[in-house]
């Protein structure tokens, strides 16, 4: 970014002078013209499409050296945004608006700056992305040289993007953040241009985008001029010209700062015509035209789902009627607007009306479309009456007079007259027939009429008042008690009773049954027909004069049955019997039920019971003899007697308890034994038997040392004899007895081991170790030979010796 402005900082925009004396010297004139001096307006409909495809084509032009630029430069005008762009405040009095770096070169002018004296420039951008920048600048030294300023621009960028892409910008008076808020604008080539007037009336200069390392493009928004940190524009260009024959060009800089902005648009088609700019030209000459496509719009919206008229009997849901259709408004070029208005007229009663709806279409242009909907409301229509149901009451009652109610769907809830009732007798006492009429009307004269018959009858037969029944015991006679009859609305002394009797037949020989049946009728001829028994018959039970006594039987026995014995007051009887077997816990134990039952001829019946049981109670019975107490010695094995039972009813099982006495390991101790026979039903049999186990054998030597006969001067060994016991663990004792000399030379040592196991009982073995001195004695000093003198007394010195036995 260039964080300056390059003309405040006085840095010189350099011109570049062409090095040749003349340009194009090859072409005798340089003139361009198009050959039409204007173009006319293309007129279209809005409807025919884009008016920018509809713009002409380049129009036919003239030159007169075929080195010549052309450019086309097209945009819509139904809306736009316009700002005025002054010099901006703070701009230093030697730089000016629009500021052509070394145009002084050219000898025109003085300085280099140009000011908007009076009128301000004006930018204006339109929708097609395209930018215009017109207006006038003076020279700061000469006011009588001036340049009409005709800038075209195309927009390139977001400040955002075009930095984010590396471009260069000049942010000196923006704050941070504001440059990402810019547009970024490129200049068009050879159609942007200066136009000289006055002193300088016949010059031109041509503008492009600067491709200088110090230049940036022009830059639109808050602190975009350069200068202040107002709204504006800013920017740099190259310029270029042909004075006197001679090219000359520099960097240029434009700086405004924008006031009076505003936004212009119009939703009319008509107003959306397209322009063109075609330019033609080189550094000697140019020229330009416009052309136009003129837009009309002269159809009218539509509008679309509009409702129909309706005529409708009431009530009407306006709402619902309404939700039916969705009026819509459309036009083919431009947006278009709905109104609807409403007005009411009463029709000839208070339930009717007409509504009268209007909607009218308007399109941008004013141009309108409209369709009127009726919806008449009517009331033809009769109300509802609803008259009581026909009915009948009881004579007792009488009637029920229910109102009549009558409602109209348009007036609601309506009143009812009732006409005079109608009374018909009918053929007995208390019955009659009633007429009822019904009338009512709405607000608009609609009518209703309705009709309920009442019926009041005797329906109800007499309450008869019946003899209870009665049953009486076998051999009796027949009694006959009176029944009576009231009724609800016959006197009871008008009621008459007919009476008829029955006997049907009976299953019971013994049972006799009469039927009394009472038909009691009013004088309506309503009846009710009762039926009273009168019942002789066998109810007494028979009975059981003898039953056999409950008993208890062995299981190997063969048990009594007995029969029952019954009696019958009054008929005959029969006795039947059932047994069910009731098994106990074994199949020995069970209980014999036996069931007696006895059932007259009339079906009265009694039962009575006895229970036999057959009942296991027996132990087995040893057969087998065995002795009670058995004695082994403690090394032997202890069998258990084969044994055998008998029982009275079912098999034998055998069962052995054993408890110890003792301990084992001691070689003495008991088994008390026990052996019983079980029978199926757990009867026990036991008998005791005691095993007695006895240590009398004493321990046995396996080793005992050999004899040996030593020296005397050896070590004398411990060697240990080795015994063992048939039942026990034993303990080894061993004692020496020396002898000595019992032999010349000779000693005798006598070893005894003695072993004994738990109970007591012991063992001997003998090792005898002869000692023998078997080597004499040997000297360690013998006095030596001497010769003496006979008068010399003797030395005598004694000899020693050594034994390797004993002293010497």
């Amino acid at each position: 970014m260039l964080r300056n402005v390059l003309l405040a900082l006085g840095i010189l925009l350099t011109g570049l002078h062409a090095s040749q004396g003349t340009a194009q010297t090859n072409c005798e004139t340089f003139d361009l013209s198009f050959e039409e001096d204007t173009l006319e307006p293309i007129e279209i409909s809005c409807s025919e499409g884009e008016p920018l495809e509809a713009l002409p084509n380049f129009p036919a032009f003239t030159y007169g050296c075929p080195d010549f630029w052309v450019q086309i430069f097209k945009y819509t005008t139904g809306s736009s945004s316009s700002c005025s762009g002054n010099r901006p405040t703070g701009l230093p009095v030697n730089l000016g608006t629009i500021q052509l770096g070394e145009f002084t070169s050219t000898g025109l002018t003085s300085t280099n700056h140009f000011n908007d004296l009076g009128a301000p420039l004006t930018w204006t951008v339109y929708p097609e992305d395209v930018a215009r920048l017109q207006g006038t600048v003076y020279n700061n030294s000469n006011v009588n040289a001036f340049f009409e300023v005709d800038f075209y621009f195309d927009l390139e960028a977001t400040g955002a993007e075009w930095v984010a892409g590396g471009g260069n910008v000049n942010d000196a008076s923006a704050n941070p953040g504001e440059v990402d808020d810019w547009t970024i604008w490129t200049l068009r080539p050879n159609i942007s241009k200066l136009v000289g007037g006055g002193a300088l009336a016949g010059e031109n200069i041509h503008l492009e985008t600067s491709n200088s390392l110090q230049g940036y493009p022009l830059q639109v928004g808050v602190g975009a001029n350069g200068v202040n940190a107002e709204h504006g524009l800013g920017g740099t260009f190259d310029w270029s010209a042909s004075v006197g024959g001679t090219v000359y060009g520099g960097l240029g800089v434009s700086s405004l700062e924008f006031s009076a902005c505003e936004e212009t648009s119009s939703i009319c088609a008509s107003d959306n015509d397209a322009v063109v700019e075609f330019f033609v030209g080189n550094l000697h000459d140019f020229d330009q035209i416009q052309g136009s496509v003129d837009v009309t719009d002269d159809t009218p919206p539509l509008l679309q789902d509009v409702p129909n008229d309706y005529t409708l009997n009431c009530p009407v849901e306006l709402e619902e009627l309404d939700a039916l259709n969705t009026v819509v408004a459309t036009d083919d070029c431009s947006s278009a607007s709905l109104a609807m208005t409403e007005s009411f007229v009463n029709g000839d009663c208070p339930n009717e009306f007409t509504r009268i709806r209007t909607y009218t279409a308007t399109d941008g242009c004013g141009l309108t479309t409209q369709h009127t909907q009726t919806v008449q409301v009517i009331d033809e229509i009769d109300p509802v009456l609803n008259a009581p149901s026909n009915a009948v009451f009881s004579c007792e009652v009488g009637p029920n007079f229910a109102p009549a109610t009558a409602s109209d769907a348009c007036n609601g809830p309506l009143a009812v007259t009732e006409g005079e009732q109608v009374i018909e007798q009918g053929d007995c006492p208390g019955e009659y027939t009633v007429y009822r009429t019904f009338a009512t009307e709405d607000l608009c004269g609609n009518t209703a009429t309705g009709a309920q018959t009442i019926y009041v009858r005797d329906q109800t037969p007499p309450t008869v008042a019946l003899p209870a029944d009665v049953v009486l015991p076998c051999e009796s006679e027949f009694v006959y008690p009176a029944a009576s009859a009231t009724d609800n609305c016959t006197a009871e002394e008008d009621i008459t009773i007919a009476v008829f009797n029955s006997l049907p037949p009976t299953s019971c020989p013994e049972e006799y049954i009469l039927e009394r049946r009472f038909l009691a009728t009013d004088l309506c001829g309503n009846s009710t027909l009762e039926v009273q028994t009168v019942t002789v018959t066998d109810n007494d039970l028979p009975y059981f004069t003898y039953v056999p006594a409950d008993a208890t039987y062995a299981c190997n026995e063969e048990p009594v049955l007995e029969d029952a014995e019954a009696d019958d007051d009054c008929s005959s009887f029969e006795i039947t019997t059932t047994t069910d077997t009731a098994f106990g816990t074994c199949a020995s134990n069970y209980d014999l039920i036996r069931t007696f039952t006895v059932v007259d001829a009339c079906g009265n019946m009694a039962d009575a019971q006895q229970i036999i049981s057959i009942r296991d109670t027996e132990a087995p019975v040893f057969e087998t003899v065995f002795d009670e107490v058995v004695s082994l010695e403690c090394d032997q094995i202890w069998s258990p007697p084969s044994l055998d039972a008998q029982d009275n009813c079912s098999a034998v099982s055998w069962e052995m308890s054993i408890d110890t006495v003792g301990t084992p390991s001691s070689g003495a101790f008991q088994l008390n034994v026990t052996h019983t026979a079980v029978d199926a039903c757990g009867n026990a049999a036991s008998n005791p038997q005691t095993v007695v186990f006895s240590d009398t054998t004493p321990p046995t030597f396996q080793s005992v040392p050999a004899d040996v006969t030593l020296s005397c001067e050896d070590d004398i060994p411990f060697d240990l004899a080795v015994a063992t016991d048939n039942c026990t663990s034993i303990t080894l004792e061993v004692s020496d007895d020396l002898a000595l000399e019992v032999a010349q030379g000779q000693h005798l040592l006598t070893r005894t081991f003695t072993a004994t196991d738990a109970q007591g009982n012991t063992a001997q073995a003998v090792q005898l170790i002869s000692i023998v001195d078997a080597t004499a004695p040997t000297f360690t000093f013998v006095p030596a030979d001497y010769t003496a003198e006979c008068s010399e007394d003797l030395t005598l010195l004694d000899a020693t010796a050594q034994d390797n036995c004993s002293d010497v």
